[in-house]
């Protein structure tokens, strides 16, 4: 009987170690996010691609906000995220707002691109819509920072009633005095945290 108790303690070991280094490497999997985004609503005669993003931009370049995500928190929520991307046949392109190049701690990069309202592209694929991830991104690069609070809610992603609360109370503590209600370039109002 003791035997059996031992062999029985060491598989149920060998089964938490082996969990604890699953979990360890998921965590571990990004090392950073590089994010470029526009700055504030754009409206475009054409569609900007993923591929060529932020380069397509052309005389706005100006417009163009880099960040750089490495609070690992938020890179284990976003890895979290990544693995429910699903592939969308026969979808439109996207009308790209943010380019995210995804590094890994073994350096592999993967790409991550997101609209402004909605879709997203994931290594030039066209995937489900996934809130989170656009909320988790755009939060965390600054992306919502440059829009009117009273545009806010027509972001699919904060249609939840507690992220719009907290955006809008982040943005809020951030402004010296609240973001006018247009979308006008002089009204880009940059927020550092």
């Amino acid at each position: 009987m003791t035997h059996k108790k031992f062999s029985l303690f060491v598989i149920l070991c060998c089964i938490e170690i082996a969990g604890c280094i699953n979990k360890h490497n998921n965590e571990l999997e990004i090392r950073e996010i590089k994010v470029s985004f526009i700055k504030g609503y754009l409206e475009r005669s054409y569609r900007i691609d993923c591929s060529n993003f932020p380069d397509s931009i052309g005389v706005i370049h100006s417009r163009i906000k880099d960040s750089l995500l490495v609070d690992k928190q938020i890179l284990l929520e976003i890895n979290r995220e990544i693995p429910k991307l699903k592939t969308i046949q026969n979808q439109n392109p996207i009308d790209i707002r943010i380019k995210c190049y995804i590094i890994s701690k073994e350096g592999k990069i993967n790409t991550l691109c997101l609209g402004d309202i909605n879709g997203i592209v994931y290594n030039g694929e066209i995937v489900e819509p996934n809130l989170n991830l656009s909320y988790l991104i755009k939060l965390n690069c600054g992306f919502y920072n440059y829009y009117p609070i009273k545009f806010l809610p027509l972001f699919p992603e904060l249609k939840d009633s507690l992220r719009l609360k907290s955006v809008i109370t982040t943005l809020k503590s951030k402004l010296p005095e609240p973001i006018e209600d247009d979308l006008s370039d002089s009204n880009s109002v940059e927020i550092k945290f």
